[in-house]
């Protein structure tokens, strides 16, 4: 993570596993990046989402700011994912899922910013739930060295991400289309041997054809990694409004 050290606890009551987050000691020095750790987990914690990480508490001591959430029995998604293809079902399951926590989370004007594999989590009986809404993001945009500078893998960032632009809910849209696109083929949407080189592939390089026996996928991918955010399905309820129609017929 670089941003925070992570331990595992339990509850003296139950003995229910949870995380315990804790703030590296030089981010604590930087008000403005402490001020939103904090506001972004107050917000968090009012959002009583199924699809989103409980939060149990969060505080701020001396020299640390702390979180403390639940533990995922099932790992994340970059796990499940072992460098392979899912199941198209299992990959639009899933998929459906997150469509439904970015429904929860952009409701109360949230965006996550920072969707990848390893912020989805999957608790014992395999629900979807996401983690770690950008803080790392946050932090590190609060004083570029250089303007525009991109830290952190741009491999799931959205065209307007890679510009610097202000983002909206759409940019979520896009890093979920991204990673559709990575649970149904297995492969990366970009690749490139530089951070710089997967950024400008979000910015110039159409989405891939998918192979035929994955095509009726073709024109929900296509809308959700258009590179012009107007052209893109413009919130949470649209793609899963299209799931509903397209694959779930008769359900």
């Amino acid at each position: 993570e670089g941003m925070s050290r992570v331990y595992l606890a339990s509850r003296e009551s139950d003995d229910e596993p949870l995380v315990v987050k804790i703030l590296r000691g030089e981010v604590m020095k930087d008000k403005r990046a402490l001020s939103r750790f904090i506001e972004e987990y107050n917000l968090i914690e009012r959002i009583h989402s199924p699809h989103v990480a409980r939060i149990h508490g969060h505080g701020v001591s001396e020299d640390n700011a702390y979180l403390v959430m639940e533990f995922f029995d099932g790992g994340d998604l970059n796990k499940r994912l072992a460098g392979k293809a899912l199941p198209p079902e299992e990959a639009l399951r899933i998929f459906r899922e997150l469509m439904f926590a970015l429904g929860d989370i952009h409701e109360q004007g949230i965006l996550h910013r920072d969707l990848k594999p390893q912020n989805l989590m999957f608790r014992a009986d395999g629900s979807l739930a996401i983690v770690d809404f950008g803080i790392a993001k946050h932090v590190d945009s609060v004083d570029q060295t250089n303007k525009g500078e991109i830290l952190g893998t741009p491999r799931y960032m959205s065209p307007e991400q890679v510009q610097g632009r202000a983002l909206d809910l759409r940019t979520d849209i896009y890093s979920a289309g991204v990673l559709l696109y990575q649970m149904i083929t297995g492969e990366h949407l970009y690749g490139g041997e530089t951070a710089v080189e997967v950024a400008l592939h979000h910015l110039n390089t159409p989405a891939p054809t998918l192979p035929q026996r994955l095509e009726r996928y073709q024109h929900l991918l296509d809308k959700l990694l258009e590179k012009d955010r107007d052209a893109r399905y413009r919130n949470a309820d649209e793609v899963i409004g299209y799931l509903s129609r397209k694959f779930y017929q008769g359900h």
